[in-house]
């Protein structure tokens, strides 16, 4: 709010352009589909104008503002949000349309029993037609699915879920397959890097902080976890590149003053095939096991790698590899479990070597495991499964889950999502608690239960409170009982899913009390 042209700020790999700002040091890829809706990340160059709302999916930037936050692109974003909230999902707008000949209808059907009453017995004319005109309860009709939709979103709340829209909520009891992403969704999303196996001749303190360094800035757990191993020891690296799950390239000084283009990332991303070969040269082969790992590979600087670095541009040679262990969520296996006996198919989905999701896989007790899949790879997988009439739900957390996120018929943001992640995303999960896939799913039933219980009760009502107004059974007094009485059926009937999302948490702690969150 504060910023104001001319600010230089630095934007994180992930983060939202804060106010219209131009590029200054270096080339970067900008997602702007929530402003343009074009879903592939736009490179832009330096001078070139990112837009507020704009989303970096690239390296961490720096640029200057040239607008004000208030005067921003950033300001369009919020009113498209709050214009996504306030959109009614299907049901919601269908009972609005019965409701809107309901009503019309009501006043012909009242009309119509004034008329006859008044040629069969005059004196029941008005208290018949008023009679026919308070019993019938659109209210009821146009209450039903409002009434569980709220109920429902703060429910989720509740849950600390997030929901994006109403739109979910319909969606999520048809769900037939269930799609996780592996690191910081299943697993802990903290490894720890276990081992370095550096190259002949080549220094493992120096290769971290080789590493460290093309990772500064960066969200990826990896990243986390080089830095935190190099400590102060990073070096320098300017002129990144970075390809979203693949990898992250840039030039690196070294101390003698060699001037080298390092590449750190997947082995197909480093240009090593599936990284036997690698393994062999660096005597680390019995070491595979199930831990995932990152290669950094180097070759001399060269004077095109001022654009887009490629590792297969030039010779390369291997400096080293980084091997990380990640541990399951202790409640992965449960979760799993739960899915199968609810009768939906789950898969592993993921950009880790084939070996490790696999290793995975196996633990979970899961048979659709598919591993070393970028981004491309992931979407695809997921729209073969919709093209097979499939309904799927993805849970991701990562700017490589972006694609697939929002290919998904319902997608959930899982652990400490990126901005990128929420964008893409149709539920936020705000704590990283596995059982709320599972909870969101049962959310999603008796959400629908709820709504067709409604309805039933609301056109129940009328098409038996109607007739026997109209008949002179019922008098105005009790005819406003009865429309009274059905529209508060209708709103306590939704109440019974925060009533049943209270008792779940007063189980859940053991009858402890629970301080009020205001």
């Amino acid at each position: 709010a504060r910023l104001e042209p001319g600010d230089r700020i630095l934007v994180h790999t992930g983060e939202a352009v804060p106010a219209d700002a131009r590029l200054v040091d270096s080339a970067a890829a900008f997602d702007q589909s929530l402003l343009t809706g074009e879903s592939v990340p736009v490179t832009l160059r330096p001078g070139d104008w990112a837009p507020g709302g704009a989303l970096l999916a690239g390296a961490p930037v720096h640029l200057e503002v040239m607008r004000a936050a208030a005067d921003s692109t950033l300001t369009l974003i919020s009113r498209l949000a709050e214009r996504g909230a306030a959109q009614k999902p299907a049901l919601a707008r269908l009972a609005d349309r019965i409701a809107a000949v309901f009503v019309p209808l009501i006043l012909l059907m009242a009309a119509l029993t004034g008329l006859i009453w008044a040629w069969l017995a005059p004196e029941l004319a008005w208290p018949n037609a008023v009679a026919v005109l308070v019993v019938s309860c659109p209210c009821a009709l146009s209450l039903a699915t409002p009434t569980a939709l709220a109920a429902a979103h703060a429910t989720c709340l509740r849950r600390q879920l997030l929901l994006a829209g109403g739109e979910a909520l319909e969606t999520l009891p048809t769900i037939t397959d269930v799609v996780f992403d592996k690191t910081g969704t299943l697993t802990e999303g903290r490894p720890t890097l276990e081992r370095v196996d550096a190259a002949p001749g080549v220094d493992a303190g120096q290769a971290l902080a080789i590493a460290a360094g093309l990772e500064q800035g960066a969200a990826h757990p990896f990243a986390h976890a080089l830095r935190e191993a190099a400590g102060q020891g990073a070096f320098e690296v300017d002129r990144r590149g970075h390809q979203p799950g693949a990898g992250v390239a840039g030039r690196v000084v070294l101390p003698d003053g060699e001037v080298l283009t390092c590449f750190l990332g997947s082995a197909r991303w480093c240009g090593l095939g599936d990284g036997r070969v690698a393994r062999e040269g660096l005597g680390a082969e019995a070491h595979v096991g199930h831990a995932s790992e990152v290669w950094l590979v180097a070759r001399a600087w060269a004077a095109e790698d001022a654009g887009e670095p490629s590792a297969s541009a030039g010779e390369t040679r291997v400096l080293a590899r980084f091997s990380f262990t990640d541990p399951l969520r202790a409640s992965a296996s449960e979760l799993v479990d739960g899915l199968k006996r609810d009768g939906m198919t789950v898969h592993l989905l993921s950009g880790d070597r084939a070996v490790v999701v696999e290793a995975v896989g196996r633990t979970l007790g899961l048979e659709q495991v598919r591993g070393e899949a970028d981004p491309q790879a992931k979407q695809a997988y997921v729209r073969d499964l919709q093209a097979q009439g499939r309904r799927v739900l993805m849970v991701g957390d990562g700017i490589n889950d972006m694609p697939v996120l929002a290919s998904a018929d319902v997608s959930v943001a899982f652990g400490r999502p990126t901005a990128l992640a929420q964008s893409a995303a149709d539920v936020i999960v705000m704590q990283p608690r596995l059982e709320a896939v599972r909870q969101l799913l049962e959310i999603g039933r008796g959400t629908r239960r709820i709504i067709r219980q409604n309805l039933g009760w609301a056109f129940g009502y009328n098409l038996m409170a109607i007739p026997l107004a109209a008949a002179g059974w019922v008098p105005p007094w009790l005819a406003a009982i009865g429309m009274a009485g059905s529209s508060l059926v209708v709103v306590f009937n939704a109440g019974r899913l925060l009533r049943a999302a209270r008792v779940a948490e007063h189980e859940s702690v053991g009858a402890a009390p629970r301080p009020s969150a205001a």
